[in-house]
């Protein structure tokens, strides 16, 4: 149950078992404005509502940041000109494993049996 700002039990409508406070007049206006809900439904979805709210000052206030440039530091241009460098050398390192592989089995199929009676036979 909660109170009033005067120490009074709230009363429940029948409703949403919150007081009116919208349009109310007299004494009990300012009484209704601040007795707090007490359907716990209510307090979750201002909850969530408060949760949406602040995930999207918090998402516009990075893409205004990113937009600007701000958010991308020179450590990270760095790494990606040291990615790129690793990735050239890997794949020079790939290009000759696969010459020399390809060196080999020309020697091999030249130097087997069969092609010496292939060889023969022209």
């Amino acid at each position: 149950m909660t109170k009033d700002i005067e120490g009074n039990a709230a009363t429940q409508s029948s409703a949403a078992r919150t007081t009116p406070g919208i349009g109310a007049k007299g004494p009990s206006a300012a009484k209704a404005l601040l007795t707090f809900t007490t359907d716990p439904r209510a307090k979750r979805i201002a909850l969530f509502g408060a949760m949406i709210a602040v995930a999207a000052m918090t998402g516009a206030a990075a893409g205004v940041l990113a937009a600007t440039g701000f958010m991308r530091p020179v450590e990270v241009d760095d790494a990606i000109t040291l990615l790129r460098a690793d990735l050239m050398a890997l794949k020079a390192s790939v290009e000759a494993d696969a010459s020399r592989t390809n060196a080999q089995l020309a020697k091999l199929a030249n130097s087997s049996p069969a092609s010496s009676a292939r060889k023969a036979a022209r």
